[in-house]
């Protein structure tokens, strides 16, 4: 997470974490040969009128890894299971 976002305090990330986890919010990250790829903040919310959808608070991924369409697609799968 350090790469991806490195203005964040590490001895704050959980504590915030776990904070935003208190009003829905989800964390996921995609790895690949023991790298972290892209991690994304999320939640799953519901309206009478859009039904079920995804609101991603933080999307981040390096650029050159190309791993961003597949991560997209792994998202929209966990909402269609939640």
């Amino acid at each position: 997470m350090q790469a991806l976002r490195p203005h964040l305090v590490a001895s704050e990330f959980v504590t915030r974490i776990r904070r935003q986890e208190q009003q829905g919010f989800q964390l996921a990250y995609l790895e690949d040969e023991a790298s972290i790829k892209a991690v994304a903040g999320f939640r799953i919310g519901e309206s009478l009128s859009s039904g079920k959808f995804l609101y991603v608070d933080d999307l981040v991924t390096r650029e050159s890894d190309g791993f961003a369409n597949a991560f997209a697609n792994a998202l929209k799968v966990m909402v269609q299971i939640s």
